[in-house]
């Protein structure tokens, strides 16, 4: 009798013990479709995003972490940099271990070179394990062609398979001028020099200071004369169409390429080309609060945000949009490559959360909408037929591309013209391009990690303001070319080397 007690109490001391491991130990955050429960403290997400912070962006992030409350228990710290600055920030951020669980990337940035040096972290069992939703919302061709050194290093983000761009064109300049719609690049630039001469005030042309959204770039890039490579993304090598054959401008120069970069220097001597370009930091808000007769810009017809901020800081003013893009089937190549990724650096402490949260918002619509567009009915509304209207785009613009974008639940403007849509509708069958020959290639950037680093630097200061026109060029081309010219070359042979090895196999 006098044991009964004593053998009550111990395991009643065993079973508490227990109990208070377990809510030490805490509980494993889930995704929102595994069925886990939150851990009783918040893990913060620091996200790393370029351009600027939207208005309304605090209200998005409550909403997002009021959805997700009672299955994945974290918080939200997105911390965004200048397009200007984002390639350096990342980089310092990289390199000095900075504690960072999501981060844009793109190969205009250092995507290569970083995956490569061993940066990031391999996604393959992470989304296997926590991901089914990210790797449902992509084509398998998408996740194929986007890999890094035959890793999934990086989330592709996009919806197509061809990189829009278009020129944004003063409507009610031209037709002040009794002038058609653009036709073709020379009526572009036709179009400046009457504005230059009628209109004084106004900026003929205004490109950007990055090297995809530079005016010899994005001009060379809406074309089908020559094409980039996959190791550099400048045309300082490239290659023609649909050629496996690596070339470099420093060495066998393209006429087509040496040719946007002396119009591109005759248009700056001219002051058609904005004379302030390589000092603009932000291009978007600097457009819309001084006038600008020609614009450069990303995706085909008009951001509905830019064009509001452009209507209400110069009420009198109207856009339009054209583009180089000939969507002829077939007739433009592909190698299925994305320009924008997320990434999960290795100095991540919250991997895992990292993707769960990602998942969650790849899992539906729903989720997909709010960040992408904002709060519905406050931000945007539903226009049917997978078509989305902005109802405050100066408050929360367009923004899958930053974090969330795919095909799967991605959805047009309905404000972009009839053109527009048809033809990013055009762009998201991957039927209509033909497969390039350097399809599923990756390059291996490891052997030339040196060059790289140094041929970016001289990219930054040299090759940028020459493709805006900005610098003398036979003085700038010939320092280029011998500061640059040694990495160049490795660069070039290196690359050429893997592809020909590549298709061999």
């Amino acid at each position: 009798m006098t044991k009964w007690p004593k053998l009550s109490v111990a395991l009643l001391i065993i079973a508490l013990l227990i109990t208070a491991c377990s809510r030490n130990a805490g509980e494993e955050p889930g995704n929102g479709n595994n069925g886990q429960k939150a851990s009783t403290d918040p893990v913060t997400l620091k996200i790393v995003m370029p351009g600027d912070r939207p208005a309304d962006m605090d209200k998005v992030i409550a909403e997002i972490e009021n959805r997700i409350k009672g299955t994945l228990n974290v918080k939200l710290d997105v911390i965004f940099s200048s397009w200007s600055d984002i390639h350096q920030k990342t980089q310092i951020m990289l390199t000095s271990g900075e504690p960072v669980d999501l981060m844009f990337e793109a190969p205009w940035m250092h995507l290569d070179s970083m995956a490569s040096a061993g940066y990031y972290e391999p996604l393959e069992e992470l989304l296997n394990e926590y991901g089914k939703n990210i790797l449902a919302a992509r084509p398998q061709q998408m996740w194929d062609a986007n890999k890094i050194n035959g890793q999934v290093l990086a989330i592709p983000l996009g919806n197509s398979f061809y990189k829009p761009t278009t020129y944004y064109i003063r409507k009610d300049l031209r037709e002040k001028l009794d002038l058609p719609p653009m036709q073709s690049y020379d009526d572009i630039i036709s179009f400046a020099r009457k504005v230059q001469q009628q209109f004084p005030d106004i900026t003929p042309m205004t490109p950007q200071t990055q090297i995809p959204m530079s005016e010899v770039h994005f001009r060379l890039a809406q074309g089908t004369d020559v094409m980039m490579t996959p190791m550099l993304t400048d045309f300082i090598l490239y290659r023609a169409p649909n050629s496996p054959i690596i070339r470099n401008m420093l060495d066998d120069p393209s006429p087509v390429i040496w040719s946007a970069i002396e119009n591109a220097r005759k248009l700056y001597q001219d002051k058609i080309i904005n004379p302030d370009v390589m000092a603009i930091k932000d291009p978007d808000n600097w457009v819309t609060t001084h006038p600008t007769a020609v614009y450069l810009a990303t995706d085909f017809g008009l951001k509905a945000d830019l064009a509001k901020k452009l209507l209400s800081n110069l009420p009198s003013s109207d856009l339009e949009s054209y583009t180089l893009f000939d969507p002829t089937p077939a007739k433009n190549s592909s190698t299925f490559k994305q320009w924008n990724f997320m990434t999960v650096p290795k100095s991540s402490k919250h991997k895992k959360e990292a993707i769960q949260f990602l998942d969650w918002a790849n899992a539906s619509q729903e989720n997909y909408d709010l960040l992408a567009y904002g709060i519905k009915g406050v931000n945007w509304e539903d226009a049917g037929d997978r078509q989305y209207r902005m109802l405050t785009p100066d408050k929360y613009p367009w923004f899958p591309y930053d974090w969330i974008w795919n095909p799967k639940f991605d959805r047009l403007d309905a404000s972009q013209e009839p053109s527009a849509i048809e033809l990013n509708r055009f762009i998201m069958n991957a039927d209509n391009f033909t497969v390039d020959v350097l399809t599923g290639f990756n390059f291996d950037t490891s052997a030339v990690q040196n060059e790289l680093s140094q041929f970016y630097a001289l990219e930054n200061q040299y090759l940028l303001p020459i493709y805006n026109g900005a610098v003398d060029l036979d003085t700038y081309w010939k320092e280029f070319a011998e500061k640059a010219g040694p990495a160049l070359k490795k660069i070039q042979e290196e690359g050429q080397k893997q592809i020909d090895d590549f298709l061999n196999k």
